[in-house]
Formats: C-alpha cells, sequence, structure tokens
C-alpha cells in the first residue's frame, strides 16, 4: 500500500489485493496495474505534485492488518536530469 507524502502531509494513498498465494519453493511475483500520477479531486490544491522528492511508505500486510513487510524509498520528480 504506497502512501505519498510531500511536505508534511499525505499526497496520495492506494491499496492494491494481491490475492491468495499458497507457499511455493519458487519466487512468486506481484506487479501493481498501471497508475497515473494524483491529481484533481485527490489533492487539496491542483497540481500538488510537483517537482522534488517524495517520500513514499510501502507495505505488505494481510486481511487482518499484520504487517508482513513495510519499507520507505523516495520519488524524485524532475524536470532534466542531466546527461
Amino acid at each position: 500500500m504506497p502512501c505519498f507524502f510531500g511536505l508534511i502531509f499525505l499526497v496520495d494513498k492506494e491499496v492494491f489485493m494481491m490475492g491468495s498465494y499458497a507457499p511455493k519453493v519458487e519466487m512468486q511475483s506481484f506487479i501493481t496495474p498501471v497508475d497515473e500520477a494524483p491529481s484533481g479531486y485527490y489533492n487539496i490544491l491542483e497540481g500538488m505534485l510537483h517537482r522534488g522528492a517524495y517520500r513514499v511508505k510501502s507495505q505488505v500486510c494481510d486481511d487482518d492488518g499484520h504487517d508482513w513487510l513495510s519499507w520507505t524509498w523516495t520519488l524524485e520528480i524532475a524536470k532534466d536530469w542531466g546527461e
């Protein structure tokens, strides 16, 4: 469940249902659906997701709310990345 934080407030929150996966020896993967950057009614101010760095908190939890995996990463939006 990625949560995007800009400045000091929540910009967007997404929840994806992964389904049920039985334990296996081989690695299993899950790819989230493609999504666009939040805008419009998702934000307090129109176009709030501007250039800069955003802290994203992601987690994998079950229906009972048990947190199996959590991590924080940074999304950087820039006009030009240079060469």
